[in-house]
């Protein structure tokens, strides 16, 4: 699954600001706000942590990480939260398998 999110692990702990709307028919991230706040969808509804669970879920999963290393910092009974992400060494992307698709040498060649 690629990363669609423009963070990097690496430093101590990932945080995201996350404003989640519940009770969607999948749970998906659709957009950032213009203050850098992402805005998700969760399929979970408003009760005893569901939505905490599925978000914490959803995240370990888009970022490959165990479950325990998403933790939410705050916000966990509003709407905006901040989410932790433990950091974890990422694995380097396998190779295209096809010439011409993804990335060259040149385009890897710094700007003069």
């Amino acid at each position: 699954m690629l990363n669609p999110l423009p963070f990097i692990i690496g430093t101590p702990n990932l945080e995201l600001r996350i404003r989640v709307v519940t009770g969607s028919s999948r749970s998906e991230i659709v957009g950032a706000r213009a203050d850098g706040t992402l805005k998700m969808r969760v399929v979970a509804t408003q009760e005893s942590g569901k939505v905490n669970d599925e978000l914490c879920a959803y995240l370990a999963k888009l970022y490959g990480v165990r479950k325990s290393a998403v933790t939410i910092h705050s916000g966990r009974s509003t709407a905006l939260k901040v989410v932790r992400i433990a950091a974890c060494p990422l694995e380097p992307a396998p190779p295209r398998s096809k010439p011409g698709v993804g990335l060259d040498n040149a385009s890897l060649a710094p700007i003069q």
